[in-house]
């Protein structure tokens, strides 16, 4: 943020460790400094998400996405053996 003007400015990044390095640390800090018990592997995507959920029984990273999706599989493959 620009102390000047108080607007949002973008300074690109230059090598790619520049440019991984903010999601690199974002990771981390997810693994080491969230509550592990709330983390959660989405069989949809492939990727780990933080289950914010009050219950913690949240299955997808994004129910539009990814359950939708998953849940599209599970009725195809069950109309289509029965």
């Amino acid at each position: 943020m620009d102390p000047d003007s108080l607007g949002w400015r973008w300074i690109a990044p230059v090598t790619i460790h520049d440019a991984l390095a903010p999601v690199l640390l974002d990771a981390a800090d997810l693994v080491t400094a969230g509550q592990r018990e709330r983390l959660r592997y989405c069989p949809s995507c492939d990727w780990l998400f933080e289950d914010q959920t009050r219950n913690g029984q949240r299955r997808w990273c994004d129910m539009a996405d990814c359950g939708s999706r998953d849940k599209a599989k599970r009725y195809y493959r069950r109309s289509k053996s029965g």
